[in-house]
């Protein structure tokens, strides 16, 4: 089996319904592959227990509002196009929480063959 991406929205840092949810899910999934999983963080949350995870930068406001007109609405789909297209077929299976991010990105992660778990 190839690797897992386990793509986190919000700060697993924080105690909140959201975030512990997902920290939750990503432990089940931890637990269950091991070192299979690969955790992606907006890079303003890699820190203390997740400072090995991929970390998803920030947009500068210019682009953010360029991209926003041109209806990209986060910053998560241009970065992992990016991180596909470098290396594909390292994944086999892409987690990821938030519906919002997903709805654009579902599409994508198929079309490089990987399979998608929407949660919550």
């Amino acid at each position: 089996m190839k690797q897992i991406l386990f793509i986190s929205t919000v700060n697993l840092h924080v105690r909140s319904g959201g975030a512990l949810a997902t920290l939750a899910y990503y432990n089940a999934f931890k637990y269950l592959f091991g070192s299979k999983v690969e955790l992606a963080l907006p890079a303003e949350y890699c820190y203390g227990d997740y400072i090995d995870a991929i970390p998803v930068p920030r947009r500068n406001r210019l682009l953010t509002y360029c991209t926003f007109f041109a209806g990209r609405f986060h910053r998560y789909k241009d970065f992992f196009n990016r991180l596909l297209n470098k290396d594909y077929a390292r994944y086999d299976l892409v987690v990821m929480n938030g519906g919002f991010y997903a709805g654009d990105m579902v599409t994508m992660f198929q079309a490089y063959g990987i399979k998608v778990i929407v949660i919550h």
